[in-house]
């Protein structure tokens, strides 16, 4: 059996499995660039975060460390 919870947000634009604006378990993901790391979280949350060694804040918004 698998599940998965979505949470619907009429702002945001990156979901995919349930529609752009819906987030959800299977939409969870990280995307890298040469700059940054992107966490899309389930609740709708994206954070964006600085590449670099040791623990790192998000540029914006909540404050959850990466590292």
């Amino acid at each position: 059996m698998v599940a998965a919870a979505r949470t619907h947000v009429s702002t945001y634009r990156a979901g995919h499995w349930f529609g752009v604006s819906w987030s959800s378990t299977v939409d969870q993901r990280l995307e890298v660039d040469d700059e940054h790391v992107c966490y899309y979280s389930p609740l709708g949350t994206i954070l964006v975060y600085p590449r670099g060694e040791g623990t790192q804040l998000p540029v914006e918004g909540a404050r959850w460390r990466w590292g």
